[in-house]
């Protein structure tokens, strides 16, 4: 199995995964740091930010 392969299968098993949908208010942004209060992200964490 090539690379491209293998990461196109977990790339495909990811998409199946559920997310988690939550609500929160950003507060501060710091470069690309955004902080927010009222969802449980932790640093690192992907979030969809929505306006």
């Amino acid at each position: 199995m090539s690379d491209f392969s293998a990461f196109d299968n977990a790339l495909r098993s990811l998409e199946s995964i559920p997310l988690a949908r939550v609500a929160g208010r950003l507060v501060r942004l710091n470069g690309i740091l955004l902080e927010s209060v009222g969802c449980p992200l932790m640093t690192g964490q992907l979030c969809r930010i929505e306006s």
